[in-house]
């Protein structure tokens, strides 16, 4: 029936919003059961693909920050005083360590973005 289609139809306006906890109720379907059984397993991945990105790019960020605090803290101090160049020379690693570590992030971040984009373009 119209009714059913309507039901279905605004439930793929709250994804394409999205709002991927969209769930329509199996029972209502009808002939369209097996259709919204689709679309709350649908539903349910893209929830879940959300959540597993949102906390990637939370521990991102995370592991992107503290790099940046160390090599901030290191500059920081050796522009303050004057240090012995024992000292100095190991600031200097440790802030070259900390470049390292955020370039590695960075080029790993790259070939998963490269990565996905490949998988996303070879589905379709």
């Amino acid at each position: 029936s119209t009714k059913k289609i309507t039901y279905l139809t605004k439930g793929i306006d709250q994804v394409a919003a999205g709002n991927f906890a969209a769930h329509l109720d199996e029972q209502k379907g009808g002939p369209l059961s097996a259709s919204y059984q689709n679309f709350n397993q649908m539903t349910d991945q893209l929830a879940k693909t959300a959540t597993l990105r949102n906390d990637f790019i939370n521990q991102f960020s995370h592991e992107f920050r503290t790099p940046i605090a160390s090599i901030q803290g290191f500059a920081d101090l050796m522009q303050e005083r004057e240090l012995p160049k024992k000292e100095r020379q190991a600031y200097l690693a440790l802030i070259s360590k900390e470049a390292h570590r955020l370039t590695n992030l960075s080029t790993n971040v790259l070939t998963l973005t490269t990565l996905e984009s490949q998988t996303i373009v070879n589905h379709h």
